[in-house]
């Protein structure tokens, strides 16, 4: 989804623009997501500021508004079918502790544009059937879509642009010299102007020293059969500090994803093979469907999946040049909000690069590469 929006507005832009995908359009971590268009960042608005503080968390909530407003922007105008409802969505509390967060979260955020009302746990099972939470914060600024759906359109509207778009091409290594940058890959060799690495958590296969950079973490999701009764949640809903998501389609089928916390001790953090799934956390998933869903838990599991997630060690993508480089760029590691981070942060790279204008948010890797010496700076020679 990042690199065909970065490529959608290059393009625009007048550049010659290829995009190179090991896979297919949709294939990786975002087709593989929930497809939630969630303002904000992991966890809730107050946890944000005790680490960034007040107008920190602000700027981020505004920034992730803003970008998902320009995601919704390019489906509209292109008229790509993915499903796009913006109708909301709910946040759930687990116990006190996190509904206090919820409330303080949303006194944070009075004044910006819809910042929601908090529901009790009774007005939460009332109005949705969902049970044994202790409340709730409905967000009408927020919504959904179909991610694979969302990832094939956008290639599409790359492609109509002039970008050239090639899918089943591995870059196994790339390398910059005083002319440009050089990508190596089991097909040949591709000679660029300039890269922009937007990978995701498959950074570190291409050079192993971005592994300082961010953590890749799995997560796991399935989907039921449809249901024989209407579809009884409007929304989609994240719980548990969003440990837990879900939604439902309209023709009844759940689609239900998280509870990576079962894997321990790791948490399926470190973990890269989004080939096979956890059977431990699905049966934590199937535990806490009936537990909490019980309207849905006899809906038979139609299939599972798994996707890879790259997370930062302060929470924030990385954007910009890679540090010590002229001519390689990246944007990845939107740290499970992809479909939030994704939008604004592929533009603004795009008019970094056409117009030689720094960037106007910190995002930029250098920021981590404190951690790591001038030898192991990733995409060197």
């Amino acid at each position: 989804m990042v690199g065909c929006v970065v490529a959608i507005h290059l393009a625009r832009g007048g550049a010659d623009v290829v995009v190179l995908d090991a896979r297919a359009p949709g294939r990786g971590a975002t087709g593989r997501s929930a497809g939630f268009l969630i303002r904000g960042t992991a966890d809730h608005p107050d946890q944000v500021a005790s680490a960034v503080g007040r107008e920190g968390a602000l700027a981020l909530w505004d920034y992730t508004a803003g970008s998902i407003d320009e995601l919704v922007g390019l489906v509209r105008e292109h008229r790509i079918e993915c499903g796009l409802r913006r109708d909301g969505s709910l946040v759930l509390a687990m116990d006190d502790a996190e509904r206090g967060s919820l409330r303080v979260s949303r006194e944070l955020l009075e004044g910006t544009r819809e910042p929601g009302e908090i529901w009790t746990g009774d007005e939460v099972e009332q109005r949705t059937g969902l049970v044994l939470f202790a409340g709730g914060w409905f967000r009408p600024g927020d919504g959904v879509l179909d991610p694979g759906r969302l990832c094939r359109g956008l290639a599409d509207v790359a492609s109509r642009l002039g970008a050239r778009v090639i899918s089943g091409v591995r870059v196994d290594a790339i390398d910059e010299d005083g002319n440009g940058v050089r990508l190596t890959t089991r097909h040949g060799m591709i000679a660029s102007a300039q890269a922009v690495l937007a990978t995701n958590a498959a950074l570190p296969m291409i050079d192993a020293r971005f592994g300082r950079w961010l953590s890749p973490v799995r997560a796991q999701m399935l989907v039921t059969g449809p249901s024989r009764d209407a579809a009884r949640l409007s929304w989609p809903v994240y719980a548990h500090h969003g440990y837990e998501y879900w939604r439902q389609e309209p023709t009844g089928e759940l689609l239900f994803g998280g509870c990576r916390w079962a894997a321990k001790p790791g948490l399926e953090c470190g973990v890269t093979d989004d080939a096979c799934v956890s059977e431990t956390v699905f049966e934590a998933q199937r535990t806490f469907i009936a537990r909490h869903l019980p309207s849905l838990a006899s809906l038979p599991v139609r299939a599972r999946w798994s996707g890879i997630m790259a997370f930062t060690t302060d929470g924030l993508p990385l954007v910009g040049r890679v540090p010590g480089q002229e001519r390689l760029w990246m944007c990845a590691a939107c740290n499970g909000h992809g479909l939030a981070f994704g939008p604004r942060s592929a533009r603004l790279l795009a008019e970094a690069i056409l117009h030689a204008t720094p960037l106007p948010v910190d995002f930029t890797p250098a920021r981590l590469s404190s951690r790591m010496t001038s030898a192991d700076s990733p995409g060197g020679n």
